[in-house]
């Protein structure tokens, strides 16, 4: 197991540490809300987040780095995971403006 959890690791430290740290956040929201959880829920939470990071500029940069340039070298912002602040992470979580929440049973 220490294997396979030491390449998982080495694999998020190349990703947006934007986007890992939101990511965690929304693993322990979804987890907080125990058997109170719908699919609809979860779906709710996906679709703002995945909303929020499209308009930020870690999506073009990665999209840059592996399809567009093809260096996988992407340039994040923050670079560091620590530079990620806990305003930035829980803005993730706000209603996104102009964009209708979907509209699950």
């Amino acid at each position: 197991y220490a294997e396979a959890a030491g390449k998982a690791a080495e694999a998020i430290r190349t990703k947006s540490p934007t986007a890992v740290a939101v990511a965690h956040e929304a693993q322990r929201r979804l987890a907080a809300r125990g058997a109170d959880l719908t699919v609809a829920d979860a779906l709710r939470q996906e679709f703002t987040i995945g909303t929020h990071l499209m308009r930020e500029p870690d999506m073009a940069e990665g999209i840059r780095a592996l399809l567009v340039d093809k260096d996988k070298d992407p340039t994040w912002s923050p670079a560091r995971l620590e530079d990620v602040s806990a305003e930035d992470v829980a803005g993730h979580f706000e209603p996104v403006s102009g964009v209708d929440p979907l509209q699950l049973g």
